[in-house]
């Protein structure tokens, strides 16, 4: 079985192969900016405790719902506590943030402040890093604002998205996999070769949101030659549809790449 991947200013991954798209570099002056807000609400959370007595290492998934200009969509945070916070109540998260709108993906990802294990309490401000569909190649900031103590958020984007493409395909072997732990915080590792050309991918388990099935967090890295491209999405654990991936930057050829794969 062969895996074929495309990239341009993006990159698509599918059941069979991959489609990967890695964008243009980005131009001096931002274009098609779009500003616009949400709301959203935290309505799940499954927490993987690491056994480290600080809580380094601490894993958890937040998940809820969104709404707005934008339509509806499903939000997502994936968060692991990387060190103690300065107040003793207090602990510093690696926080990813997704939502899933009819559009397409946005991600958001920063290191911030919270209170130990309780939702976000003041204002973040977070880059973010990429997007799919008709957000693919999303750069900007996403204001975080909690709405007293309703459990709301405010949710204040301001996007930029260059649409200046190129496209690149590869085409892979059937991939060596690697399964470690069951639920959420599960690794599953894959990785494949064609000649100087190789991909790597790191998914972690997300467990259930209400109303799905089990979803992924996917890291995915391409390497061809000196070159790499770097791409995430969050998807089912069992579809065989294609998924897409935003492409969340590259070195070397394809230094300042974004798009979607």
């Amino acid at each position: 079985m062969k895996i074929a991947l495309a990239l341009t200013a993006a990159v698509a991954l599918a059941a069979t192969g991959f489609v990967a798209v890695p964008a243009a570099a980005a131009p001096e002056q931002p274009r098609n900016k779009k500003s616009f807000s949400l709301t959203g609400e935290f309505t799940g959370r499954q927490i993987k405790p690491s056994g480290n007595a600080k809580g380094i290492g601490d894993f958890t998934v937040t998940t809820g719902k969104v709404s707005g200009t934008e339509g509806n969509g499903t939000l997502t945070t994936v968060i692991r506590v990387v060190a103690p916070g300065k107040k003793s109540d207090a602990e510093l998260r690696d926080t990813q943030s997704q939502v899933q709108l009819k559009g397409g993906q946005i991600f958001a990802q920063a290191v911030n402040e919270d209170p130990k294990g309780k939702p976000p309490e003041t204002l973040h401000i977070m880059p973010i890093v990429g997007g799919t569909g008709s957000y693919a190649g999303a750069r900007g900031t996403l204001n975080l604002i909690p709405q007293g103590k309703s459990g709301k958020y405010l949710m204040m984007y301001d996007v930029f998205v260059d649409k200046n493409l190129r496209k690149s395909t590869f085409t892979f072997p059937a991939p060596v996999t690697e399964r470690v732990g069951t639920g959420v915080g599960s690794v599953i590792l894959k990785r494949a070769a064609q000649d100087d050309v190789s991909y790597i991918s790191v998914a972690t388990g997300l467990g259930s949101a209400k109303g799905s099935g089990s979803r992924q967090s996917i890291d995915l890295q391409i390497f061809d030659g000196d070159s790499t491209i770097f791409a995430r999405t969050i998807a089912p654990m069992t579809s065989r549809k294609p998924q897409s991936y935003a492409i969340l930057g590259g070195t070397g050829d394809y230094n300042g790449a974004r798009g979607e794969i």
